[in-house]
């Protein structure tokens, strides 16, 4: 597997299941082409308000392509867009911006975006 270089997060707001319901229809696609676009890997979990994919990827490149793939765009449009609203945020970050967030968050000297499960810093 190759080593990831870029880091993709998206959001979406609404109730996760019925997020994730909607999202159903297209994580087939979406594991397809990201083969094609050099994706590594997806993560999909729930949120206190919605949804968040964590997607890592072999080049920012390749990430960008995904995001502007037409099929992609319209299955994001046409399943979960138009019930829930717009995509509420996107992050991209390298790996190096990655490793530097993921050691702060180790060390405990960064509280991140834990919205009610928060870990205390020490």
């Amino acid at each position: 597997m190759a080593e990831p270089v870029v880091m993709s997060i998206m959001e979406f707001s609404g109730n996760p299941d019925e997020v994730l319901g909607k999202m159903k229809g297209v994580e087939e696609l979406a594991s397809r082409k990201a083969s094609e676009y050099g994706g590594i890997s997806s993560t999909v979990v729930k949120t206190d308000d919605g949804v968040m994919i964590i997607n890592f990827w072999d080049s920012e490149d390749g990430r960008h392509r995904m995001g502007d793939d037409p099929e992609i765009r319209q299955a994001i449009q046409d399943r979960v867009s138009r019930a829930y609203g717009t995509l509420c945020s996107a992050t991209m970050m390298t790996s190096e911006e990655t490793m530097d967030l993921l050691q702060r968050f180790y060390d405990k000297t960064d509280a991140g975006r834990a919205g009610r499960h928060s870990t205390p810093l020490e």
